[in-house]
């Protein structure tokens, strides 16, 4: 499995699978950004959380539907431009 990620413009970036699919991820306007898409550590929550439920839909078979909330407590910071 292979993904890239390449930088738009200000705090923007396009990750593309090889799959095919692709995701803007951005910041908020606060740290620079346009709000185009998801924060970094929101697409890992979610990727988590996704994951963790295919597994649970495999244990638990008779389930009609699944949901899993997933957070994260850590105060999100940008890193400083070196």
């Amino acid at each position: 499995m292979q993904t890239s990620v390449q930088w738009l413009e200000n705090v923007a970036f396009e990750a593309k699978s090889e799959s095919g699919h692709s995701v803007v991820m951005d910041g908020s306007a606060e740290y620079g950004g346009e709000n185009r898409g998801p924060r970094p550590m929101e697409l890992i929550l979610m990727g988590l959380g996704g994951c963790a439920s295919t597994r649970y839909r495999d244990w638990e078979t008779d389930r009609k539907s699944t949901r899993l909330n997933s957070s994260h407590s850590a105060k999100s910071r940008m890193p400083s431009s070196a």
